[in-house]
């Protein structure tokens, strides 16, 4: 029912400024993870083969964002009944972070200037008067996400597993990196995979998903 309503409410003419409009002619609505997948399927010749999904194979979509982690099964197609979202994220690590240096050295560090080093590359921040690195914190901080959201992820696969188990996980998102360890603690038996240009990964995703769609509407 969300989903029909949202179509609806997203087709039609839109007006963006003065002279200028956006006609939507149709509406798919897909799961937040999906459009990662998309993109790293159109990607496969170019990958080595430890990092492609072969036919058959049960994968997990995990795409931790900056205020959610949103995820989704796939196996000959997307299984929307194993999909599932959390609100304990990228933001809520870095504050978590952040506390823990602040405690660590003594000295106040913000959540703020901890974003921005990260955004920015940097592999220290500011406690005080001193930089400090950061990366151990965040790792800690993310693998205590990743424990406490296990349960409700695994729920999610479980139904699908034949025996064959979770061949691969896909990351994907702004915080793919910082999750990479403790997905790969948690799930020791699959394949853990980033997908390239994360960050950018579900908009491209999303634009090849329109694509293929226009293409079938135009075939039929």
């Amino acid at each position: 029912e969300a989903r029909a309503k949202l179509r609806e409410r997203l087709k039609g003419r839109h007006y963006i400024r003065p002279g200028f409009t956006v006609d939507v002619v149709d509406v798919m609505v897909i799961p937040q993870p999906a459009g990662a997948l998309a993109a790293h399927m159109v990607a496969q010749g170019k990958l080595d083969r430890s990092e492609q999904i072969r036919p058959n194979e049960l994968a997990l979509v995990v795409d931790p964002g900056h205020f959610s982690i949103d995820w989704v099964a796939y196996r000959r197609g997307f299984k929307t009944d194993a999909a599932g979202s959390t609100q304990t994220a990228g933001e809520v690590i870095v504050q978590a972070a952040a506390r823990e240096l602040s405690t660590e050295h003594g000295a106040k560090v913000y959540a703020e200037d901890l974003e921005r080093a990260i955004l920015d590359g940097a592999t220290t921040v500011a406690a005080g008067k001193k930089d400090v690195s950061y990366q151990a914190a965040l790792e800690y901080q993310a693998e205590r996400i990743i424990d406490a959201n296990l349960r409700v992820i695994r729920a999610s696969v479980r139904q699908l597993d034949d025996g064959q188990g979770l061949k691969v996980i896909l990351i994907t998102g702004g915080s793919a990196k910082l999750f990479e360890v403790p997905l790969t603690k948690a799930f020791p038996q699959s394949r853990i995979v980033v997908v390239k240009d994360s960050v950018m990964a579900n908009a491209r995703g999303f634009y090849q998903t329109a694509l293929m769609q226009q293409g079938n509407q135009s075939a039929a």
